[in-house]
């Protein structure tokens, strides 16, 4: 899967955002206003050796991690599509992953 990029659009409480993709490798969905300033990170790394697959979720500010949760519970799978929803609460986020058993290619 490419890098792509989607930038300045206005999100809020009751709107939820839908990724859709077919990960060759690990991939990162940022949150936030800039680089520095993420309210959610959500990291899918795939197992490499002897490490075990695992989605990072962070919270950042001022480029400093303040809040993180690692989470072992891991539905995704190489060149297998997935879609990600994330909706927007008041005050945190609701995320739903969904992957298929077919391989696209």
């Amino acid at each position: 899967m490419s890098d792509a990029e989607v930038k300045n659009i206005p999100l809020y409480a009751a709107m939820k955002l839908v990724i859709k993709g077919v990960p060759e490798d690990s991939f990162t969905i940022n949150v936030g206003k800039s680089k520095d300033i993420i309210a959610l990170q959500y990291n899918v790394h795939f197992s490499q050796g002897v490490d075990q697959s695992v989605i990072n979720l962070k919270c950042i500010k001022d480029g400093k991690v303040i809040d993180k949760e690692m989470v072992t519970l891991f539905p995704f799978q190489p060149k297998k599509q997935f879609v990600v929803a994330i909706s927007f609460n008041k005050d945190n986020f609701t995320i739903q992953e969904s992957c298929f058993t077919t391989s696209l290619l």
